[in-house]
C-alpha cells in the first residue's frame, strides 16, 4: 500500500524535528574545527571536498538567473534555441570552489538491474512472485524442458 503525502509529510517532519534537536543538543557536526585531520582525510577521500561547500559563499542572484534558464528535462541551461550544460570547470569558477579534483567521476555508475528486479517492474508483480516464476524456470531447464508449454 502506498503512502498518502500527508504520512510522508508527518514522517519528514518528525526526521527534521530530531535532526534539530540532535543539533542543538550536541552541535553541528560541520563546524570548522569539530573534525580532526584524520576524519577530514576520510571524509575527503570518500566523499570529494563537498565539505567546502559548507564555507562557499553563493551569490544569490547568479543562482536565481540560472534557475530560471535551467530545463530540468534536458538537464540543461536554455537560451532560445541553444542548449548549454556547464563543464565541472565551469561550476567550479561560478561557486568560486578552487580545489575541484578535475581527474574525479563525481557521478556514480548506476548498478545493471538483476532479472528478477525486471521481472518485478514489468510484470507489476511482488519479488515473491517473481522469485517463484524464476525458481520454476531454472527447474524446467535444468531437466531440458522449454519453460513456454508448462506456463
Amino acid at each position: 500500500m502506498e503512502e498518502s503525502i500527508t504520512q510522508i509529510t508527518e514522517k519528514n517532519a518528525v526526521v527534521r524535528d530530531w535532526s534539530l534537536k540532535t543539533q542543538r543538543e550536541k552541535g553541528d557536526s560541520l563546524v570548522e574545527g569539530c573534525w580532526d585531520s584524520d576524519i577530514r582525510g576520510i571524509f575527503t577521500e570518500r566523499y570529494g571536498d563537498i565539505a567546502h561547500l559548507i564555507t562557499t559563499r553563493v551569490d544569490e542572484q547568479l543562482i536565481q538567473a540560472m534557475v530560471r534558464f535551467w530545463d530540468p528535462a534536458y538537464q540543461c541551461f536554455t537560451f532560445n534555441q541553444e542548449d548549454m550544460t556547464p563543464t565541472i570547470e565551469e561550476y567550479a569558477a561560478l561557486l568560486s570552489i578552487d580545489n575541484v579534483q578535475f581527474g574525479k567521476i563525481y557521478v556514480k555508475e548506476p548498478k545493471p538491474m538483476t532479472f528478477k528486479k525486471k521481472l518485478v517492474r514489468l510484470t507489476d508483480m511482488t519479488d515473491a512472485w517473481a522469485e517463484k516464476q524464476i525458481k520454476k524456470m531454472k527447474l524446467f531447464a535444468f531437466h531440458g524442458l522449454p519453460y513456454e508449454i508448462w506456463s
